[in-house]
């Protein structure tokens, strides 16, 4: 078997090393053997199907989903027991007062990552991944075990929230993925990340809402830092810096201020020479702009929706509990036969696919307003369903098109135009809906996907390999 294709190899070598060996047979065959088991030990390795670059270890490989596992468990626990808090801590009990207090919250943790996203980019670039990713989840250890501690509602606790969301944040949206994954694999990665996200969200509540019944919220936020404090310290041994950077980094570490600050300016120049050399990475901005205003829709307007088409309180519960649940689920079924197909599907066809999908989705809503409490659950059904194939094609044609020497600042980017979305939506959701009504805002949604779906039109979706 390791001779089979002796005779192709041969010829390869009398082509390159034409000197002595065509008339030394021994001496041939001897390179050649050196030669396949040196071609056998550079073959990439693999993680459920998932080529690697070459020389990334099967650690750092995993340390993508262990970010992603942990960083979600921390959102969803932050964004589940903060009301809580909110009203343990500091005896908020009046209902307009809590939703006035948590909406402002949101207001301003998105506000600050719209400032500091493009910055933390440019940390990812200089700094590398190991230092900025485990000191994010060190860092964020304490001040979320703090937390309960903090004796001001609008400096301590609403400081120390916006910290956690900035951090949390710059976790998630790492660069991890086309650090060490290969190109032609990436789609595969996408969705196990995914897995690895809704794993993140239902470990949360299980675990740590658990603790919060049987014990007290301030354990929970305690057993919390220690979770992200000690995923910190196991991150700073397993990640590694990508092999297409490592020689870049070296010549361009800042030694001094003055060469911090044109370091910075260097990694914004390039970012936005590789905007302007791949136009699909400006497409990728205006998609996550578009694309991530469902996010209002899955924490909001669903349950806002169903609360106002329902009277009765406790069949609207039934019914909110029942459509998050089930699209959860539908969601989770659904991307696995992706993870075989991704990678071979045309990004064009999957970007006009979904969102063609949520657009009539989001106008079905005028004809279910009208219906049953069922059409309106199967409504929300398919808004998410739709909501997640859209985020799955914009992780697909994002990861594939990102740079070499700037993936951190452009992951910034990305991060801004999610955050200005998101902040979009809810000026337009609180602004407009009491004038054209939440199915309104879903059409507002809706035409903005069409509108997405002819721009699509004009980009390329391919970009050569690196």
């Amino acid at each position: 078997m390791l001779f089979r294709d002796k005779s192709k190899h041969k010829n390869d070598f009398k082509k390159t090393q034409s000197f002595e060996l065509e008339d030394n047979p021994i001496n041939q065959d001897i390179l050649y053997v050196t030669s396949f088991l040196t071609e056998e030990r550079q073959v990439n390795k693999k993680i459920m199907g998932i080529e690697l670059r070459p020389n990334i270890s099967y650690l750092s490989g995993l340390s993508i989903f262990i970010v992603t596992i942990t960083g979600n468990m921390m959102v969803s626990f932050l964004s589940q027991s903060t009301n809580i808090l909110l009203k343990n801590k500091f005896n908020i009990t009046d209902e307009q007062e809590m939703i006035q207090i948590s909406s402002l919250m949101v207001l301003y943790c998105n506000v600050a990552m719209i400032f500091v996203c493009p910055f933390v980019g440019v940390l990812f670039d200089i700094l590398g991944r190991k230092v900025v990713i485990s000191f994010f989840f060190i860092i964020a250890g304490p001040l979320c075990a703090l937390l309960p501690y903090t004796k001001s509602l609008w400096f301590g606790f609403t400081l120390s929230r916006i910290g956690l969301a900035i951090l949390t944040g710059s976790m998630i949206s790492n660069t991890l993925i086309p650090d060490y994954v290969e190109r032609k694999c990436i789609g595969k990665s996408v969705i196990y990340n995914n897995f690895a996200r809704y794993l993140g969200n239902f470990l949360s509540p299980i675990i740590f809402l658990t603790i919060i019944i049987y014990y007290s919220i301030t354990y929970s936020y305690n057993l919390m830092g220690i979770v992200m404090t000690l995923t910190g310290v196991i991150l700073y041994f397993t990640i590694q810096e990508p092999t297409d950077l490592v020689h870049d980094q070296d010549a361009v570490t800042p030694n001094t201020n003055h060469q911090l600050l044109n370091g910075i300016l260097m990694k914004f120049r390039i970012a936005i020479q590789e905007c302007k050399q791949n136009r699909t990475l400006i497409f990728s901005f205006a998609q996550t702009f578009v694309v991530r205003m469902g996010i209002i829709l899955g924490s909001n307007a669903y349950s806002l929706w169903i609360l106002l088409k329902i009277p009765d309180e406790v069949r609207a519960f039934e019914m909110l509990a029942f459509s998050h649940s089930f699209s959860s689920c539908l969601n989770f079924i659904i991307q696995i036969p992706l993870i075989k197909i991704l990678d071979k599907i045309q990004p064009r066809l999957l970007v006009i696919f979904a969102q063609s999908l949520r657009a009539t989705v989001l106008f079905f809503s005028l004809w279910t307003n009208q219906q049953g409490e069922q059409w309106i659950v199967a409504n929300i059904i398919l808004m998410s369903l739709s909501n997640g194939i859209a985020n799955v094609s914009r992780d697909l044609v994002f990861q594939k098109n990102q740079a070499s020497q700037s993936r951190g600042v452009i992951h910034g980017f990305m991060e801004l135009f999610t955050n200005l979305g998101m902040l979009t939506f809810i000026f337009i959701f609180a602004c407009l809906s009491p004038v054209i009504g939440l199915c309104g805002c879903f059409c507002f949604l809706g035409t903005l996907d069409l509108l997405l779906l002819l721009l699509s039109l004009q980009f390329k979706f391919t970009k050569p390999e690196n």
